[in-house]
């Protein structure tokens, strides 16, 4: 059977016409699916300026906490010391006056931090501008949040990670609080650390944190006072002293002159007038207590 003669025209006009629809569909499949682009490249940019309240500022671009603190550190000349951090990225920006508050910025609600200064340092700023803050020689990160979820509106379509919280161990501290009870045991690791300023700041913080009826917290403190570090074993009699606990205070009023003030410049009766005058200032306020314990520091001055 013969093959019409219009159809037989009519192939030439088809195929021609799917030629030009060829290069089309090329290039539409060419263009990558916007959830199939690579994500950004991470990054961090931090720039100091004398301007205050924004002399540091810090842009990170889905970059770890640890990279974070570590050009921090690089950048500011200030030690960071901490045990744990999130690893997941994030993305942020903080404008603040002091490498502490920066950090605070970059933990969010929850952290627990505590900084360290020269008291020369302390006392100069205070007379150039009262009511001002020294800036931190040391910060120690004693906890963080376990789970961090940024806020902040990212440039050129990054978008911030949440960081996810691990599966939660079983406590030794059930009567605490949720939220203050990874701080709270941070804290007492803290009491053992080969580093004694470190043990000094964690027993200093034990005695304001109003837990000293705890098992745990009477043990470090007992520890402390015969601790090898002379500084160690008066924050540890100090941190006694505020507890106002009469068993711990009969323990620490027994010690043998040796065990206490040994390789100290601070003899028996010094510590014990500083005692009493501890308990005195504690029941007239925190305020008042933590006045005395910074006004017994010698050597430096602890923020917190």
């Amino acid at each position: 059977m013969g093959i019409p003669h219009a159809s037989v025209l009519a192939l030439p006009l088809f195929f021609a016409s799917l030629a030009l629809c060829t290069p089309a569909l090329s290039a539409s499949a060419g263009q990558a699916s916007p959830s199939l682009r690579p994500s950004l490249p991470s990054s961090i940019r931090i720039t100091l300026s004398k301007q205050a309240p924004s002399a540091i500022r810090l842009e990170a671009k889905q970059a770890p906490l640890a990279q974070i603190l570590k050009q921090l550190t690089a950048k500011t000349g200030v030690k960071i010391h901490y045990s744990a951090l999130p690893s997941n990225p994030i993305t942020v920006t903080c404008a603040e006056a002091s490498v502490k508050t920066v950090v605070e910025c970059l933990l969010g609600p929850g952290s627990n931090l505590a900084a360290k200064m020269p008291e020369k340092l302390a006392k100069a700023t205070q007379a150039l501008n009262p009511g001002a803050q020294a800036q931190a020689a040391e910060l120690w990160i004693l906890s963080a949040p376990s789970a961090i979820s940024r806020t902040d509106s990212p440039k050129d379509g990054a978008m911030p990670a949440q960081l996810t919280k691990p599966a939660q161990q079983k406590s030794k501290h059930p009567n605490i609080a949720e939220r203050d009870r990874d701080q709270f045991e941070e804290t007492l690791k803290q009491t053992a650390s080969k580093n004694p300023e470190e043990r000094a700041t964690a027993l200093y913080n034990l005695g304001l944190s109003g837990k000293t009826d705890d098992p745990d917290v009477k043990d470090a403190l007992r520890q402390a006072l015969t601790d090898d570090d002379p500084n160690v074993r008066e924050q540890a009699a100090a941190s006694i002293a505020q507890s106002a606990d009469p068993a711990l205070i009969a323990e620490l009023n027994n010690l043998p002159k040796a065990g206490l003030d040994a390789g100290s410049t601070t003899d028996q009766s010094t510590l014990s007038q500083d005692v009493a005058l501890l308990q005195k200032a504690t029941r007239g306020g925190e305020k008042m207590a933590l006045e005395f314990l910074k006004n017994r520091q010698s050597d430096s001055q602890i923020e917190h």
